[in-house]
């Protein structure tokens, strides 16, 4: 992974952290379109999500599931965890569809 690429990865797991959903929602969408051109695998891939929904919170991804279902499972998807350990919210998705 470039320096550029971690650099960035790095802003939106600040922004995810950031005090209003707006933060977390803008940082989840900014991570989402540097997966388009970027890909991460294995280890990397893994400590990358889990600092995601620790930065995020459940509670938040939940909410998001909750109030915008489609547009959550569109983001996850992007963000290639849909359907993985990594992913809480499948169940919730599943159902909410």
């Amino acid at each position: 992974m470039g320096e550029k690429v971690k650099e960035a990865l790095n802003n939106c797991v600040v922004l995810l952290k950031g005090p209003s959903d707006e933060h977390k929602f803008a940082g989840l969408l900014i991570l989402s379109k540097i997966f388009e051109t970027t890909s991460l695998e294995g280890e990397e891939f893994v400590q990358l999500m889990h600092e995601v929904v620790s930065s995020v919170g459940v509670n938040f991804l939940i909410r998001l599931a909750k109030s915008e279902p489609q547009l959550t499972l569109n983001l996850l998807e992007k963000l290639s965890i849909v359907g993985t350990p990594l992913d809480p919210l499948t169940p919730l998705l599943e159902w909410t569809n």
